[in-house]
C-alpha cells in the first residue's frame, strides 16, 4: 500500500506540473477561451485516469485515489467549465474502467454529482488556492460516506478513509505548494520578459520588441504598413540648457503624444535609443502615413510641455517615414530608408517631415 500511494502522488505531482504549465501557455487553442478551458478539463481528466489506474484497491472494485486533486486544480486554473469537464470525463472513466459493475457506476456518479456541486459551491466561495482545502475536503466526506455505503462499515474500512482523508489533503498541500511557486516563476519570468522588451524611462516598448513586430508582419506578407522615424531637434541643447532631469521628462512627454497617435492608427509606439522614436502603422499606405506625418510633425511643434510648475518647453521633431513593400522587403531596408528621409528633413532646416518614396522630389539617394 506504501509503495502504492508514493507511485501516486509521484503520478499527481508531475502531471500536476505539467497542467499548470499547460494552462499558463498560449496555444493554438487559446483564442477560444471555452475551448482552452476544456482542454485544461480534459488534462485533468487525462491526470485523473492514470491515478485511477495506480490506485490503492480496498476491494477488487473499490479504488482510492488522489483523483480528486486534479479535479480541484482544473477548477483553479480553468474556472468551472473545465471543472465539470473534468469531474465529468472521470465519472465516465470510472464507469468504464468498473465494467459497468454497480459499484463501478455508484463511484462514477458520485464524482459527477460531486463535482457539480463544488460548482455551485463556487458561485458563493471563490475556488482558488487558499479555499481549495474546503471544497477538497467536502469532496473526500461525499466520497467516506460514498465508500462506507459500498463497503459497509467496520475498522478496516474506516482505516482506510482516515488515510483517504490524510494522504489526499497533503497531496493538495503539497501540489498547491508547487503551484505557487511556479505562479511566482511564471510572474517573475514575465516581469524580466517586460523589462527586456520595454523602455524603463518612458513606457514605450523597444527596439528589440519593435524589430519583433516588425518580423511578424514581414513573415505574414499580407498587410501593407508604415513606419515613421522622429528625432527630436536639438536635443543636447534642452539638456544642456534644462539638465538631463528635465530632457527626461521631455522623453516622456514626447512619448506618451506618440503612443496616443499609435493607438489611434491601431498601431504602436517605441522608443528606438535616444531622442529617437519611432511609430508603427499598420494598413497605412504611402498617401496615408504622409498625412499623419505632416500632422504629427505640427502638432509636436505646437504643443506646451510642462516639465513643473516653472518649466514648460516647446521643441520640434525631424521625422521620415517608409511604407512596405514599397521602400523595401526587409526591417533593415525599411529603417534605412525611414532614417534617410528623416536626415533629409534635419538638414533641409529640420521640423520637417519626408517619405521616403518622395526621394525624387526631395534629392535623396540610394
Amino acid at each position: 500500500m506504501v509503495l502504492t500511494t508514493i507511485i501516486n502522488l509521484c503520478v499527481l505531482f508531475t502531471f500536476s506540473v505539467l497542467l499548470f504549465t499547460y494552462s499558463r501557455r498560449i496555444n493554438k487553442f487559446a483564442s477560444h477561451t471555452i475551448i482552452h478551458k476544456i482542454s485544461i478539463g480534459i488534462f485533468s481528466g487525462g491526470i485523473g485516469l492514470i491515478l485511477i489506474e495506480t490506485s490503492i484497491r480496498v476491494t477488487p472494485e473499490v479504488l482510492i485515489d488522489t483523483r480528486t486533486v486534479p479535479i480541484i486544480l482544473s477548477g483553479i486554473l480553468g474556472g468551472p467549465i473545465a471543472l465539470f469537464t473534468s469531474g465529468l470525463l472521470l465519472g465516465i472513466i470510472r464507469v468504464i474502467i468498473g465494467g459497468f459493475s454497480s459499484v463501478a457506476i455508484i463511484g462514477g456518479f458520485n464524482t459527477i454529482v460531486s463535482t457539480i456541486f463544488l460548482i455551485v459551491l463556487s458561485k458563493k466561495l471563490p475556488l482558488n488556492y487558499k479555499n481549495a482545502k474546503y471544497f477538497l475536503n467536502l469532496m473526500i466526506v461525499q466520497t467516506g460516506i460514498v465508500l462506507l455505503y459500498i463497503t459497509g462499515v467496520s475498522v478496516e474500512t474506516l482505516l482506510y478513509s482516515f488515510y483517504f482523508l490524510f494522504f489526499t489533503n497533503l497531496s493538495l498541500y503539497v501540489v498547491i505548494r508547487l503551484m505557487v511557486l511556479l505562479e511566482d516563476h511564471f510572474y517573475m519570468f514575465d516581469v524580466h520578459r517586460k523589462e527586456s522588451e520595454v523602455d524603463i524611462l518612458t513606457g514605450l516598448y523597444n527596439r528589440r520588441k519593435f524589430l519583433q513586430i516588425i518580423e511578424t508582419f514581414l513573415k505574414q506578407r499580407t498587410e501593407m504598413f508604415s513606419i515613421i522615424l522622429l528625432d527630436i531637434d536639438n536635443f543636447k541643447q534642452i539638456n544642456d540648457t534644462y539638465g538631463h532631469q528635465i530632457g527626461d521628462e521631455v522623453l516622456k512627454s514626447f512619448a506618451m503624444q506618440l503612443q496616443e497617435v499609435g493607438r489611434k492608427y491601431e498601431g504602436d509606439a517605441y522608443r528606438f535609443g535616444g531622442e529617437e522614436f519611432i511609430v508603427f502603422l499598420p494598413g497605412k499606405n504611402e498617401g496615408e502615413v504622409k498625412l499623419i506625418g505632416e500632422s504629427l510633425q505640427r502638432k509636436v511643434a505646437e504643443k506646451i510641455h510642462y516639465i513643473d510648475s516653472e518649466n514648460k518647453i516647446q521643441f520640434t521633431v525631424s521625422s521620415g517615414a517608409s511604407t512596405f513593400p514599397i521602400d523595401g522587403r526587409t526591417v533593415e531596408e525599411l529603417y534605412r530608408k525611414a532614417d534617410k528621409a528623416m536626415y533629409y528633413a534635419k538638414n533641409d532646416g529640420k521640423n520637417k517631415f519626408y517619405h521616403y518614396h518622395d526621394k525624387k522630389k526631395v534629392g535623396i539617394s540610394n
